[in-house]
């Protein structure tokens, strides 16, 4: 199955097996989402996906309207049950993905991108939050985990070792579990999102603005 994020229809949606992507997710508590944008899944099988306002806010990336919902947040959806939760509240949450045993979900908050003006302040969010996952699927210790020290942190992959391998300015900056930048390699334009793919997950993609980039690892 294929889980979509959808700026313009604001949904959740998987593919149909025809070419098409039928929504699973578009409203919470009856009011519309705001435009999800990353999203992830859960060894359980739920869909757990961000929700920011960069679909409604940016021209370049959906439609500008007004928010229904009075917060940006992460979210898990259980396809088997239908049960939407809302798991956490960021400024803009963008990336997400969990450690490989489960038990940590990384989330990128990145209002920084926004250039977002609140309250007479500019929001410079720009970090990657970690939490603690029961096995419910609540969430605990919420803490910061990195910035990445050029660039914001937007799309990210964590590899079978824990590595985590986030997107910045100008390339992708990876990190040990323990915060230590391990490298760094570029990208010929501004990455947006990455994952691992392949036999064994031993190649690793880029989207990179007008690029789609790939690189076989050892």
């Amino acid at each position: 199955m294929l889980v979509h994020c959808e700026h313009g229809r604001r949904c959740i949606s998987r593919s149909d097996g025809r070419g098409g992507a039928v929504p699973i997710v578009t409203h919470y508590d009856s009011k519309r989402l705001n435009s999800p944008n990353d999203v992830t899944v859960a060894a359980d099988g739920a869909i757990w996906f961000t929700d920011p306002t960069f679909g409604i806010l940016m021209p370049n990336q959906g439609s500008i309207v007004e928010p229904d919902l009075d917060h940006r947040s992460v979210y898990g959806f259980d396809p088997a049950t239908e049960d939407l939760r809302r798991m956490a509240d960021f400024e803009q949450p963008n990336g997400l993905f969990f450690s490989p045993d489960g038990r940590t979900l990384y989330v990128s908050d990145t209002a920084r991108s926004l250039g977002e003006i609140i309250g007479g302040h500019e929001k410079d969010t720009h970090e990657i939050i970690a939490f603690d996952v029961a096995e419910d699927g609540t969430l605990s210790n919420r803490r910061f985990f990195l910035r990445t020290d050029h660039g914001y942190p937007d799309g990210f992959a964590v590899d079978e070792r824990g590595w985590v391998w986030s997107s910045s300015g100008d390339g992708i900056q990876i990190y040990a579990p323990d915060r230590t930048k391990l490298g760094f390699f570029p990208t010929p334009s501004t990455p947006a999102n990455c994952c691992f793919g392949g036999k064994g997950k031993k190649r690793f993609f880029v989207a990179a603005t007008d690029y789609l980039l790939a690189i076989d690892l050892e």
